[in-house]
C-alpha cells in the first residue's frame, strides 16, 4: 500500500500534516508492506502555488504516484470526488498531527 501525506516541510515522518490538501508545500510518500513502513520519500507538491485548479492537478499527481491512500488534515468535496473518481481512498485527521501518527490511524483504517 502506497499512502500520500501533504505535509508541511522536508521531515517525513518527523514532520506534521499540512491544514489544506492541494495547497501543502510537500507531500510525504510512504510505502507499506506488512503493517510496516518500508520506504519514506519527500516531494515537492507541483501545485501548492497555483490560484486555481490545485486540487486536481494534485490528485492526478497522486494517482501517478500509484497513490492508495491520501491521508490529510483538509479535503474539499471537489477533491474528494476527484479521488474517489480515481479509486485513491483518504482518510482525515487532526491537521498538524505528526505523519507517524497519520500514517498508524490509515494503518488501521485499512486493516479494520
Amino acid at each position: 500500500m502506497r499512502i500520500a501525506i501533504p505535509t508541511e516541510d522536508n521531515k517525513g515522518l518527523n514532520d506534521k500534516v499540512y491544514s489544506i490538501f492541494a495547497k501543502a508545500p510537500t507531500y510525504t510518500l510512504i510505502d507499506i508492506e506488512n503493517e510496516k513502513v518500508k520506504k519514506v520519500e519527500v516531494k515537492r507538491n507541483p501545485a501548492a502555488l497555483l490560484n486555481q485548479g490545485a486540487g486536481p492537478i494534485f490528485a492526478k499527481k497522486l494517482k501517478d504516484e500509484n497513490v492508495d491512500l491520501v491521508i490529510t488534515a483538509e479535503l474539499g468535496p471537489g477533491a474528494l470526488t476527484i479521488l474517489d473518481t480515481l479509486e485513491i481512498k483518504s482518510l482525515i485527521v487532526k491537521k498538524s498531527i505528526k505523519v507517524s501518527n497519520a500514517v498508524k490511524e490509515g494503518i488501521k483504517s485499512i486493516i479494520i
